[in-house]
């Protein structure tokens, strides 16, 4: 199949024979996982030294937004397993008392 040319007379489709591409350099590798890591790291490293007081603060002065988030760590479905720990099928628990 020969390349289609757009209305302006230029060629469309790929704009690079495969292997090639316009920074052959690109990012590092690991570039990405670094930034999650580090941010990880501090996150972490923060909350270990406030964590405590800013749930407590939470609890206090927002209380609906404490229950939200300690609501959306609950997962909303649950899979039953049998004596042999197979799963036995999946159960959705509905409670009306909420």
């Amino acid at each position: 199949m020969a390349d289609a040319v757009s209305n302006a007379g230029k060629p469309r489709g790929r704009p690079f024979k495969p292997g090639n591409n316009a920074n052959p350099a690109g990012r590092p590798k690991g570039t990405r996982n670094k930034l999650s890591e580090n941010f990880v790291a501090a996150l972490y490293a923060d909350f270990e030294a406030n964590g405590q007081q800013a749930i407590e603060m939470m609890r206090i002065e927002k209380p609906g937004d404490y229950v939200k988030v300690v609501a959306s760590l609950v997962p909303s479905q649950f899979q039953a397993v049998d004596g042999d720990g197979e799963a036995a099928g999946l159960q959705i628990i509905i409670r009306k008392d909420i």
